[in-house]
């Protein structure tokens, strides 16, 4: 009897897909958001006078305390709207007040989400802070090593919870930070994904019960009080009333390129044939979910599997097609991301 011959090295598709993730990651528990800058009122084309909170909120108004200026450029990552700005925040001090309000409060688990880009060097440069009647959460740029980590501090009733990340911020590029609360735990997700600990540590001493209410003042880009501003670029602030997970962070900073931007190209990067099976290894995200095609023509595909997730800490994701259709003598494959 003869033997049928195995098909040949399937073949595949390089694929130029993109995602359609124009969509706030969990808008279900976002409180305030501020684009700081795309909807800026302004005196001139650079100085900010105020930024409105962009879910309506007027009583959330961030009005500019000294000269805080639009910027963009050709360099100006992230880009989720067709025209991008962001706030310069730095000396004079030059930063944005919110009044206070109980929508600020944080009665639970909950965490800020920024953009970042260090432009000047200084140790405890406050990226915000948000002081209540019980305590504050705040992040500052930290001590030593040129200032290129972070220290992301909530203090509740004297107790104290921080974490002082290892250096990312002396690139001259974007960063993306997740600042949570949950429970007793405070943590810190970079461009989503979980940073070394450096010289202050870490240390996880809040009471579950313990809550950040009474808002008494709310700073973007320094301290309530002005002193130590931060000397550099801040885009896209959102408080969440939630602890964000480590793939809805890594959705949000989608590559470096925000969640309201479509996903850079991905595609199939490598393909491995079994005797009856073919792996492929394509571009993806973590947490992002994705669907595989097969065809054997280009011209009919089949849906193979609509729930890959990409794999955590890694940029590719592999999916296995077992057993491949019989008789096929030559095979393709596509891979979409899916919304989310």
């Amino acid at each position: 009897m003869s033997q049928k011959p195995n098909p040949p090295l399937a073949a595949f598709l390089v694929c130029a897909a993109f995602s359609t993730a124009d969509a706030v990651t969990r808008e279900d528990v976002l409180t305030a958001w501020w684009l700081m800058g795309e909807n800026a009122t302004v005196a001139d084309p650079a100085t900010i006078l105020s930024i409105p909170e962009n879910l309506g909120n007027q009583a959330l108004t961030a009005q500019a305390v000294g000269t805080p200026e639009r910027v963009s450029g050709v360099d100006f990552v992230p880009q989720p709207f067709g025209e991008s700005y962001a706030t310069a925040t730095g000396a004079g001090p030059s930063y944005l007040m919110v009044s206070p309000d109980a929508s600020l409060d944080a009665g639970g688990d909950f965490t800020y989400s920024l953009w970042v880009r260090k432009t000047g060097s200084a140790e405890f440069r406050k990226l915000f802070q948000h002081r209540t009647a019980t305590g504050f959460a705040q992040v500052e740029t930290d001590r030593g090593g040129g200032n290129n980590g972070v220290i992301w501090n909530v203090r509740i009733n004297g107790t104290n919870s921080e974490t002082d990340t290892t250096s990312f911020l002396g690139d001259n590029n974007w960063h993306h930070l997740a600042l949570w609360r949950q429970g007793n735990l405070v943590g810190v997700f970079v461009d989503g994904q979980v940073p070394g600990v450096d010289g202050f540590g870490q240390e996880q001493n809040l009471g579950a019960g313990q809550t950040l209410t009474g808002t008494t003042g709310f700073a973007i880009g320094a301290e309530t009080n002005g002193s130590n501003p931060f000397l550099g670029h801040i885009d896209d602030f959102r408080i969440y009333h939630a602890a964000l997970t480590q793939e809805e962070a890594a959705m949000i900073y989608n590559e470096g390129m925000g969640d309201l931007a479509p996903s850079r190209p991905f595609q199939i990067v490598g393909i491995i044939r079994s005797e009856d099976a073919a792996t492929i290894r394509f571009n993806s995200i973590p947490g992002r979910a994705y669907a595989v095609d097969g065809s054997d023509d280009l011209s009919v595909w089949d849906e193979l599997d609509d729930n890959i997730v990409g794999e955590p800490a890694n940029d590719t994701t592999e999916f296995t097609e077992s057993p491949l259709p019989e008789g096929a003598l030559m095979r393709y494959y596509r891979v979409r991301q899916l919304d989310g």
